[in-house]
């Protein structure tokens, strides 16, 4: 909406903070076939099927990288410019906990992959998995998962 301003000039009567607020919000409720990675390849499997034996060794390192990688993706886009710009209250239940929740359990997951080995010699090669899927992380441009495998060698 076009509105007179005292000076005389004329401008648009929302600020530039409201504006982008309900670019995003359009944006939202636009159809989402736009996913970083593609969905419909199959899963690259290593050894075992079942997820409860989900470990660094029975998924590719691929794999482990292109589900954060989604998952991440999803979590990122669900947040409103309204969660990043409200109370900490607000943010305490919304996308943003979620997002922090996944990042903290995946960090978690990946450090007790490598403490968990008894072996100095496994250690070395979970350790070095791990790096792999850093690796592919790098290469999907996916940085927070490059940030929290870091900081999960980090600790």
């Amino acid at each position: 909406a076009v509105v007179s301003t005292q000076s005389g000039h004329y401008g648009r009567g929302i600020n530039p903070l409201e504006r982008t607020i309900q670019r995003k919000q359009e944006h939202q409720q636009r159809k989402r076939g736009d996913s970083v990675v593609g969905s419909s390849e199959p899963v690259v499997w290593h050894l075992s099927r079942l997820q409860e034996e989900y470990s660094l060794f029975s998924l590719h390192p691929l794999e482990i990288a292109k589900q954060a990688t989604l998952i991440e993706n999803e979590f990122y886009r669900s947040v409103t410019p309204q969660e990043l710009l409200g109370s900490h209250e607000e943010k305490q239940g919304g996308n943003m906990a979620k997002m922090v929740n996944f990042s903290e359990r995946f960090v978690f997951w990946i450090r007790q992959s490598i403490v968990e080995t008894q072996n100095l010699d496994e250690r070395i090669y979970v350790a070095s998995r791990v790096f792999e899927v850093m690796e592919y992380l790098k290469s999907m441009n996916n940085y927070t998962g490059v940030f929290e495998v870091n900081s999960a060698l980090r600790s």
